[in-house]
């Protein structure tokens, strides 16, 4: 049986088959070989599955930078979570935390900033919006609420990046979903 997101030794072996396929197509568009790419996410929100585990699958992470180094992927890593509910959950040494947040800016860099006092702040996900639901009302915020947020990220002082700045289309029923614990427990997101 294949356990996604974990060291199974059965979705280590695809998930290393297909990382080897990949990353060699990526590793001179570095900039250290003079290309864009200057950050490599080793995970995303991987504190969320983790939480609450008494040990979380850090083996899983490690294999993921042993992949990325394998493959000469030598620029900075990094691991994005909701620090204020994940805490360390989702990080693993050779890998930058980053946060992820809509609000509450001040709150998440000083625990950020505790978790790791060595390294620069950075907000990996500013959530400027949401996706939609199938049949909910459409989700937005106020300017002015992004501005004071972003105000707040950028007097921490921090980097940032807006999620989602331009969203996308998927074809079909291949985009994604959102569990919760009560009914209706899968909730389909709006592709655009």
């Amino acid at each position: 049986m294949v356990v996604t997101r974990s060291s199974n030794a059965h979705y280590i072996t695809y998930m290393t088959e297909y990382f080897n396929k990949l990353f060699p197509l990526i590793k001179d568009l570095q900039f250290t070989s003079g290309g864009p790419i200057i950050a490599f996410q080793v995970e995303n929100e991987f504190g969320n599955k983790a939480r609450g585990q008494s040990q979380p699958d850090t083996a899983y992470l490690k294999t993921i930078i042993k992949v990325m180094e394998d493959n000469g992927l030598t620029a900075l890593k990094f691991t994005a979570d909701s620090v204020i509910s994940s805490g360390t959950a989702g990080s693993v040494e050779g890998a930058m935390m980053t946060a992820n947040l809509g609000s509450g800016a001040s709150q998440a860099l000083t625990k950020l900033k505790q978790l790791q006092p060595d390294k620069p702040l950075w907000v990996m996900e500013f959530w400027t919006g949401s996706w939609d639901h199938w049949f909910e009302e459409h989700s937005t915020k106020t300017a002015a609420s992004c501005a004071n947020t972003m105000n707040a990220i950028l007097s921490f002082p921090a980097n940032v990046n807006l999620y989602v700045f331009h969203g996308g289309s998927d074809f079909g029923f291949m985009n994604s979903a959102t569990y919760q614990s009560s009914f209706p427990t899968y909730r389909s997101d709006v592709s655009s």
